[in-house]
């Protein structure tokens, strides 16, 4: 696996077992000296770490857009937002229960402190998920 983020996050990347690689400008040519023959799938959180997974993924049916415009559909990226539903949220679950899957929470605000979650959320480069209860 290999985890793209900046400088600060690559010991958080390694100690999940992941080769870490610089994002930004360049990034498809760090990952060719890692993986030459490509890669099986790629997550992608903006335009740019889309068009460098594109360039590296072997079938570009296996990248996965957590942003979508219509330019990451003219990239051939498939629309993936219609397979939310409830039977793989529950899987999803029954992964967490088993201990298989993890969620990182960097932070937790009360629906009270809504717009400063927002901010938290707004301000990038965090780690984790950003949860609001409600009472």
């Amino acid at each position: 696996m290999i985890g793209t983020a900046s400088e600060q996050n690559h010991d958080h990347l390694r100690s999940l077992g992941a080769v870490a690689v610089t994002y930004g400008d360049g990034l498809a040519d760090r990952v060719r000296a890692i993986a030459p023959e490509g890669v099986d799938g790629s997550l992608g959180v903006d335009l740019a770490a889309l068009r460098a997974s594109v360039e590296v993924t072997k079938d570009v049916g296996r990248v996965v857009a957590m942003v979508y415009t219509d330019e990451v559909g003219a990239l051939g990226i498939p629309e993936w937002s219609s397979l939310r539903n409830s039977v793989r949220l529950a899987e999803m679950v029954e992964l967490f229960d088993k201990g298989a899957l993890r969620v990182h929470l960097r932070a937790v605000y009360p629906l009270e402190s809504a717009a400063e979650a927002h901010r938290d959320v707004g301000s990038g480069h965090g780690r984790g998920k950003v949860v609001i209860t409600i009472d």
